[in-house]
């Protein structure tokens, strides 16, 4: 993802196995931005942190002459990305600050509270009646007034309402839009696509924090709104507004996956379920590919139970298989998912996504065709962070808190800074991990997707 860095804007993070080393690089790193412009502060802090170090650290950043601050709790990150200490082993937990400050004129911190969707609970959650039916008098209303079920059909916020922090700002001049979130941001999601359909969007879900800091998620927020407070609900972020500047783009990258067989054009969807690839049975395609037999045609009649038996028993049940969606045969893909479950008879292939596959109605509309490409685990091969030196860009990565997965930045690119007591710097990134995935858009037509295939990443770099 490609984006351009506002003038005066100043982006780092900084990597240690010792997490006190940390602590003197950003206080003097804060202490050189700062001047006599009011700035903006967007933070992630690894929850890995010792206590008296996290302390520290968030102190040092409220000392900061700044106008406002946002940040989270992120997930670890992997230990490859630095070069070990004599004596410290690869395993080490590594610990993590990353920060960026943007002049204020140019940035809007912004705290969301719009519910997305309830959590699913067994048993007597009476928390969670309340959740249940938020929204219920919403949708009963719009559909007496309009009569049209599919434009309410799946949503959280019918109302399409945005975060209150962004009502007076001007929808044409926000640029790009980061932000942090619980596990369920689809309620700001759809107002935000609906509101900044031309804004790049990235966003990453926070760490789950109930032993490090007694909530579910920490949320950090310090604006005029909202004085020193802490959140483990709802969404914190930045809209960047500077029309003057360059145009930007969005790059997904998923190097753990490869691709099988050729991409199919996504003929029949509802919701998260696919049930026709090329106006053929979506299942029994899917199992043609990784079997590499001939894909249906107008010929193929369709397959026996028994030739269907035959097929399903090559794939274990333990197989992981992807399926992303692209807007043409050649493009990038605007969202990857894992597939759940599948039935060949039935012909119906069921993704992790919340995403609607089929054509969309209401601020998305979209009358063009989709095309499905399969994908499958790649080998194990250490990855690259790849980037130039002075480009200025967020990356959020999804990493599983129990791999062992070595990631690394490109040597090529010779952006680490080595700091004393073991900190490395990476100048002009904003690096964080999430185990639970990351959030993006770039497209007009298409909505905001998530993402939480491991290892995949979202960079929204500045192209110049």
């Amino acid at each position: 993802m490609s984006y351009a860095a506002p003038e005066s804007a100043h982006i780092m993070t900084i990597l240690s196995t010792n997490a006190e080393s940390l602590l003197p690089v950003l206080s003097k790193k804060l202490e050189s931005w700062s001047d006599d412009k009011p700035k903006v502060l967007f933070f992630a802090l690894s929850k890995s942190l010792p206590r008296s170090v996290m302390t520290q650290a968030i102190g040092s950043l409220n000392r900061t002459p700044y106008s406002s601050r946002v940040g989270f709790l992120s997930s670890a990150l992997p230990a490859s990305l630095i070069r070990p200490a004599n004596g410290e082993s690869k395993s080490s937990d590594l610990h993590s600050i990353s920060v960026a400050a943007f002049p204020a004129d140019h940035a809007i911190p912004f705290r969301s509270s719009i519910p997305g969707t309830a959590r699913i609970a067994v048993g007597r959650w009476t928390s969670q009646k309340q959740a249940w039916m938020r929204g219920t008098e919403a949708r009963s209303d719009r559909l007496d007034h309009t009569s049209d079920w599919r434009s309410l059909w799946g949503k959280e916020n019918v109302d399409l309402q945005i975060p209150q922090d962004l009502l007076e700002v001007n929808q044409n001049d926000v640029q790009a839009i980061f932000f942090a979130t619980d596990s369920s941001p689809q309620g700001m999601l759809e107002g935000l696509d609906a509101h900044y359909s031309h804004a790049k969007i990235l966003g990453t879900t926070a760490a789950l924090t109930p032993f490090e800091t007694g909530r579910e998620h920490t949320l950090f927020c310090d604006t005029e709104t909202d004085k020193g407070k802490v959140y483990e609900d709802g969404a914190v972020g930045i809209a960047l507004c500077d029309p003057s500047s360059s145009q930007t783009s969005l790059e997904r990258i998923f190097e753990q996956l490869e691709p099988i067989g050729p991409r199919l054009e996504l003929t029949g969807a509802r919701g998260n379920v696919i049930s026709s690839l090329d106006d053929h049975n979506a299942a029994q395609q899917f199992l043609r590919v990784i079997m590499k037999q001939s894909l249906a045609s107008e010929k193929t009649k369709t397959m026996e139970a028994s030739q269907v038996r035959d097929l399903s028993s090559v794939v274990d049940k333990e197989d992981e298989f992807y399926v992303s969606v692209s807007q043409s045969k050649s493009s990038a893909p605007f969202l990857l998912a894992k597939i759940a479950s599948g039935h060949p008879m039935r012909g119906t292939l069921s993704l992790e996504t919340d995403t609607e596959l089929g054509k969309r109605t209401g601020s998305h509309q979209d009358s063009g065709r989709r095309y499905v490409q399969f994908y499958r685990p790649a080998p194990t091969q250490p990855l690259s962070l790849q980037g130039q030196r002075n480009q200025a860009r967020f990356v959020f990565l999804t990493y599983p808190g129990d791999s062992k997965q070595q990631v690394s930045p490109d040597p090529a690119a010779e952006w680490a800074v080595d700091h004393t007591d073991g900190a490395t710097e990476l100048p002009n990134v904003f690096l964080a991990g999430s185990e639970q995935g990351w959030f993006a858009r770039n497209s007009t037509t298409m909505p905001t997707c998530a993402c939480n295939v491991p290892y995949a990443r979202a960079s929204l770099c500045d192209t110049g």
